[in-house]
């Protein structure tokens, strides 16, 4: 399995700054492209997740995304640049966008006012978006002939609306084609956001073509402008039901001519629809031209500032954090050559320093009174008894002394070793006869120094 993905990997020439989301099949990076000569460019980074980079389904999913998405050029939908791998796992790199989705927008808008967008942004947004839509079902191949794309999955959470004012389609993800590799669903899988799927797409009894997208693109102007979706539930079974039974949505009480329109591109039979994305796009400039005069990006992007500048604050946040550096840890440089190594020690280091000392000199005394007290004891015994101490000694010294001793006074030897047998013998019974007086003086000054060290 590919490592989990952090800030500061690098996969092949793309550095990663910053996650921005993440969906089902995969997530997205804010990431920085390195060039030649220090060229470097701002792109997004979409990666499959780690979990499913081993699954050969969700990989053909991938790599049908970017054979689709790559094709497609159209200032209204976001432009796909490369298409990578790294420890095995599949991305897609694509052009940055400095805005946010049409949902984000939307939720903003209501949160500061309470209300829904202004009609004529709503309007303009939705006619841009119809566009890009547009763009993607007209795609050919290499001969010309039509790759019947449909999205199958507009959302307002899949438009971006820029500080520009422009509108950009994003996520092809689930995107049918002729030449898909991938098959298009599983059996008893829909594939989609519930709330924004067709008739078609729910039953399946037709083959999906682009007016499923119209459906999906008259949804996202009923929930702008109404500030609600059309049909709604307490769970995904019953808004499903409401779609396929059939039943108009809710008229819009705002402008009859709005009204109009997503009557039609909310249809239920496919045949009742906007034939094309073109065909709704076009009805909307027509009655933003019936209301005044047309809508520009530009009038959108005014809006964003003045109303919602909160979200550009936010963005500008986000990107100046990832690109910041991370803060290095502090260097570690050595002494220059043939400099004098002074090392401080550390409070805790000081601590265990002065506990070893004192444990050494502890034991320096131990050894030193115990050597005073041997000495004392052993000179106590030769004052006392003069030849008891060669019968306190360890067998080895006893008898190296011994050896010396009889070499160099054998009456001394004997008068050492026979009185402490016979004492031996006759405990309690009489009084031991006196001993041998002690050898002279000479006896003791003649012995080697090896005899001395020993304390005899």
């Amino acid at each position: 399995m590919p490592p989990l993905l952090r800030r500061g990997q690098r996969l092949g020439r793309y550095e990663l700054l910053a996650q921005v989301g993440e969906g089902g099949m995969a997530s997205v990076w804010l990431a920085r492209s390195h060039g030649l000569r220090g060229f470097e460019k701002l792109v997004a980074l979409k990666m499959i997740k780690a979990q499913l980079a081993d699954d050969a389904l969700f990989e053909r999913w991938f790599l049908d995304e970017a054979k689709i998405a790559q094709r497609i050029f159209h200032t209204n939908v976001a432009t796909t640049l490369d298409l990578g791998e790294e420890h095995g796992s599949l991305f897609l790199v694509m052009e940055w966008i400095d805005g946010d989705s049409l949902g984000r927008v939307r939720r903003a808008y209501h949160r500061a006012s309470g209300k829904p967008l202004p009609l004529p942004i709503a309007l303009r947004i939705v006619a841009d978006m119809c566009k890009g839509l547009h763009a993607a079902h007209e795609l050919t191949d290499e001969r010309g002939e039509g790759l019947h794309i449909v999205h199958r999955d507009v959302s307002p959470n899949n438009v971006i609306v820029t500080s520009n004012g422009a509108v950009k389609l994003i996520d092809f993800g689930i995107a049918t084609a002729r030449d898909r590799s991938s098959p298009e669903t599983t059996l008893g899988i829909v594939r989609g956001k519930i709330n924004y799927l067709a008739p078609e797409q729910i039953h399946r009894r037709t083959p999906l073509d682009r007016r499923s997208d119209v459906w999906a693109a008259g949804v996202c102007l009923y929930e702008l402008v109404a500030g609600t979706l059309p049909f709604t539930g307490k769970d995904s079974e019953e808004v499903m039901q409401k779609i396929v039974s059939e039943g108009a949505p809710p008229s819009f009480d705002g402008d009859p001519d709005v009204d109009e329109i997503l009557c039609r591109s909310l249809a239920h039979h496919p045949e009742d629809r906007f034939a094309t994305a073109l065909e709704m796009q076009r009805a909307i400039e027509s009655l933003l031209e019936e209301h005044g005069g047309g809508v520009t990006e530009r009038d959108v992007a005014t809006f964003l500032a003045r109303e919602l500048p909160g979200l550009a604050e936010e963005r500008r946040a986000f990107i100046d954090d990832a690109l910041s550096p991370p803060i290095p840890a502090p260097a570690i440089t050595g002494p220059a050559l043939g400099a004098e190594v002074v090392t401080q020690p550390t409070r805790g280091m000081r601590g265990v320093l002065a506990l070893v000392l004192l444990l050494i000199v502890s034991a320096m005394a131990g050894v030193m009174m115990f050597s005073r007290e041997r000495t004392a004891s052993r000179s106590s015994d030769v004052h006392a008894d003069g030849t008891s101490t060669l019968n306190t000694e360890p067998p080895v010294a006893t008898a190296t002394t011994t050896s010396v001793v009889q070499a160099d006074h054998p009456v001394a030897t004997a008068a050492a070793s026979a009185p402490s047998k016979k004492s031996n013998a006759n405990v309690g019974t009489k009084k031991p006869p006196a001993r041998a007086p002690a050898p002279p003086a000479k006896a003791v000054s003649s012995s080697s120094p090896k005899e001395r060290d020993l304390g005899f």
